[in-house]
């Protein structure tokens, strides 16, 4: 994005906003994941589609988002974390 002074803003319109706030805004964008509203079909993804070749757990999800929590992500923001074993590389 770019900023009306032609300068370059957050990739993030949220972000940019709460950022001056001293909060970061990122998201998560899980794919697979195994759960038991998986939907018919689901194997044939895993096969074709996802190089990792096999869902991922909530647990894999959680742990991102704890990440995204502690002091190490700090300087993340304006961020969408893809969490799909490499199915949307």
């Amino acid at each position: 994005m770019r900023r009306a002074d032609g300068g370059a803003s957050s990739s993030s319109p949220a972000a940019e906003l709460v950022d001056p706030l001293g909060v970061r805004v990122n998201a998560i964008a899980p794919g697979e994941i195994r759960t038991d509203i998986l939907s018919p079909g689901t194997e044939k993804i895993v096969e074709e589609q996802i190089p990792m070749r096999r869902l991922g757990t909530p647990d894999e999800v959680a742990d991102v988002i704890h990440f995204l929590c502690e002091k190490g992500s700090s300087y993340v923001s304006g961020a969408e974390i893809q969490i799909n074993g490499g199915q949307h590389v």
